[in-house]
């Protein structure tokens, strides 16, 4: 019989909670453990990506330099040069005395000066493309700013020299046309002006066109110095106004130190046209080119050197650089003093010759 003390009911009896606490106990230790394993080694991972990367850094190459060339030191030097030689000679094409700038005229070779022009604008069009060239290697970029200013230097040269360019030249207008050249400055005969005018007249052999006519020779000749003939001979007073007033019946033609590149052919006289014909004309415009030779040796065409000589020296520098025949000359020259030629007039052109002017 049950036994239910106090008169309560009897409690359910309690279960045993040990073995629960000791498992969950247990478990927490094992998670801890996990959680702290877990820790440890993202610690240590961690720690040996940052080495790694630590490592890489270190041996990773510094940056490299990259220069532009519009920023290097020479670059606003080179580009002012190469405006300034194109913005001068654009001017003086626009004005007219491009013509006097070099010994190669423009009526007998004008495909020579255009040129020029095209050869200056390609060099000067060619700054757009360059000033943002970049290069990790600075003195390259100096080199190539160097050889632009150079090269514009020297284009110039060659042109005040009346040089060959040495450059092929193709130009296509807007218009399609094409234009092509090898740069060279031609003569009327179409040949390239020679190297060495007076050498070229000592060898010159003249010839007659089909009217018999040297005019041609004549003015071929004159090319070679760089000097046109002009036959309107009223235009000389323009020049050298010491002219204007005197005497010009008996002036076969003239040279004015003025317009060095112009002869002046006094074609209003009785000489012409018959003088045209005959050989002499060649030997008229000999003596007047050899007073171009002496203006671009002393600066004038009647150096002090030559004294009440001057027209006589002319003609034996005329005879001895030029290759004038002497008898034609000396015959040509009888009664007219100041024209004849003596001992004394071949050795003062010749010690003109040799830069002696005074």
């Amino acid at each position: 019989m049950s036994v239910y003390p106090s008169g309560q009911p009897p409690m359910p009896p309690r279960s045993n909670n040990t073995f629960a606490k000791a498992l969950l106990i247990s478990c927490g230790s094992i998670v801890v453990v996990t959680i702290l394993i877990v820790v440890f080694v993202g610690v240590w991972i961690n720690s040996l990506w940052s080495d790694a990367s630590h490592q890489v850094a270190e041996e990773s190459p510094d940056p490299v330099a990259v220069y532009v060339m519009s920023e290097r030191p020479g670059w606003q030097d080179m580009y002012d040069t190469i405006h300034g030689v194109y913005d001068k000679y654009d001017a003086a094409l626009t004005d007219g005395t491009i013509i006097n700038l070099t010994p190669v005229p423009l009526t007998s070779s004008p495909d020579y000066y255009k040129n020029f022009f095209i050869i200056l604008s390609d060099q000067k069009a060619a700054l757009i493309f360059m000033d943002d060239l970049t290069s990790t290697d600075p003195e390259d970029l100096d080199a190539q700013i160097a050889a632009a200013k150079d090269k514009t230097l020297e284009t110039e040269r060659r042109f005040l020299a009346g040089e060959d360019f040495e450059t092929h030249i193709r130009w296509v207008s807007n218009d399609g046309t094409v234009y092509e050249s090898d740069g060279v400055p031609n003569s009327p005969d179409g040949n390239p002006i020679a190297a060495d005018p007076e050498q070229y007249a000592r060898d010159f052999q003249p010839q007659t066109d089909a009217n018999g006519s040297y005019q041609g020779a004549a003015e071929l000749l004159a090319a070679q110095f760089g000097v046109v003939l002009n036959y309107d001979y009223s235009v000389i007073e323009k020049y050298c106004p010491s002219a204007e007033g005197s005497s010009s019946a008996n002036v076969a033609a003239a040279f004015c130190g003025y317009s060095p590149t112009v002869v002046y052919v006094n074609a209003a006289t009785s000489y012409y046209p018959a003088e045209y014909s005959r050989i002499d004309f060649i030997y008229v415009i000999k003596h007047e080119l050899s007073h171009e030779q002496i203006f671009g040796i002393c600066g004038t065409g009647s150096p002090s050197i030559t004294g009440s000589h001057n027209e006589g020296v002319a003609n034996s520098y005329s005879v001895i650089y030029l290759g004038a025949d002497y008898d034609a000359v000396q015959a040509r020259s009888q009664g007219y003093p100041q024209y004849l030629m003596s001992a004394e007039t071949d050795a003062l052109a010749k010690s003109i010759h040799d830069g002696h002017c005074h």
